[in-house]
């Protein structure tokens, strides 16, 4: 899609109207990737930002990348708005932080028929995206850990300590479309505690509820440490909210 092809699409989902959306990428490419950004101010944690973006709109595997765009924060300077506005991804804008249902909805409405990365916006794929090229992900909710990038490229597993595995920690949901609703999906995309909220809620679902980040690595840029909330007060309102760990597994294919 060009600039003014993605203009067009992003207003026509603003007022409402569903397009059918075309992409410049092979037809065979399965992903559509959604994602949420906002006006970040701090130009390290922008460019992490932008990095990810980049490196998934050169994946081969990835035909559209959708971005929920937050305008609540937007001032004067919107220097992350331009790029997106300037690359080849959809937009729709919203005021305030998207839902898991409402991104379930956009996704069964728009992207039909899809293998869907719902993925938080500092994180980008690599190669081992093939792997999920022919898996069958009927009846499947995927919720991975992710892998951190370190200062020279390499990539390390999450661990929240030494040497233990973190089910409780995802980055990553991968299911495929039309997905039905969950009894609860109103959980806000990265707050704390979302990941457990929307694996217990998926599970309570039907859904076998897996974290194969063993074969799947989502690679995380995080190197800023810049964060845009306060943990402590988020985590204390949430006290009492039912979560589900998921253990880190390896994709298992049917033979």
């Amino acid at each position: 899609m060009n600039i003014y092809k993605t203009l067009v699409i992003s207003f026509l989902l603003s007022i409402g109207f569903t397009p059918y959306v075309l992409s410049n990428k092979s037809q065979s490419a399965p992903f559509v990737l959604i994602t949420m950004l906002y006006n970040e101010k701090n130009p390290k944690r922008m460019k992490e930002y932008i990095t990810c973006l980049e490196r998934n709109m050169k994946h081969e595997l990835i035909e559209t990348i959708h971005i929920l765009y937050d305008k609540t924060g937007d001032g004067r300077k919107n220097n992350l708005l331009k790029k997106l506005q300037q690359s080849d991804v959809t937009i729709t804008y919203l005021n305030g932080r998207a839902t898991y249902g409402y991104c379930f909805e956009l996704a069964n409405r728009i992207y039909p028929d899809k293998k869907i990365i719902l993925a938080n916006a500092d994180i980008y794929f690599n190669h081992t995206l093939h792997k999920l090229v022919d898996y069958d992900l009927t009846g499947k909710f995927l919720a991975l850990t992710r892998w951190d990038e370190e200062k020279k490229g390499e990539l390390v597993p999450y661990r929240r300590y030494r040497g233990v595995n973190t089910p409780d920690s995802q980055d990553v949901w991968i299911f495929q479309s039309p997905i039905r609703r969950f009894q609860d999906d109103n959980i806000p995309l990265g707050w704390p505690l979302c990941d457990g909220r929307i694996a217990y809620q998926a599970n309570a679902s039907g859904f076998q509820v897996l974290n194969p980040c063993m074969t799947i690595q989502c690679c995380h840029i995080h190197r800023s440490r810049i964060r845009n909330y306060n943990r402590h007060c988020a985590l204390e309102a949430l006290k009492g909210i039912r979560s589900r760990p998921v253990r880190w597994s390896r994709l298992k294919y049917k033979r």
